[in-house]
């Protein structure tokens, strides 16, 4: 038995791709996830498509799931996840806050040398229009 592909990496927005199967007996296909729907495809000369239909990832968790095609004693696995998730994007939200809070006392340092700067500017110039 041949399938093809054997892997899929859906974007956070879900997705479709084709699995295709070559096998002496008709195969079956079954999603081991809710969010991953497998449609049937008709079986034809050793051969079938299926529809995989992936959702989109709404959580902050990576998810992946399988797909698990048979045929008599052959079995082989289409692995499915996610590239990016809004997990991921937490997570970058995340380390920008932790980079924040860390740098905090240096941005405290910094944006009070700029008010004396300024205040060292303003009045300077203040000195020259009176003169």
């Amino acid at each position: 038995m041949t399938v093809a592909p054997t892997s899929y990496e859906a974007p956070v927005e879900g997705g479709e791709f084709t699995v295709s199967v070559t096998a002496p007996a008709r195969p079956t296909a079954v999603a081991s996830q809710k969010w991953v729907t497998v449609t049937d495809g008709t079986y034809s000369k050793y051969k079938i498509d299926y529809p995989v239909k992936v959702a989109s990832n709404e959580t902050y968790e990576e998810r992946a799931a399988v797909v698990t095609i048979k045929s008599g004693s052959f079995s082989q696995e289409v692995k499915t996840k996610f590239v990016n998730s809004l997990y991921n994007l937490g997570n970058a939200f995340k380390n920008i806050a932790v980079f924040i809070l860390g740098a905090s006392p240096y941005l405290v340092l910094i944006a009070v040398v700029a008010v004396v700067v300024i205040l060292i500017v303003k009045a300077k110039k203040k000195k020259r229009n009176n003169r």
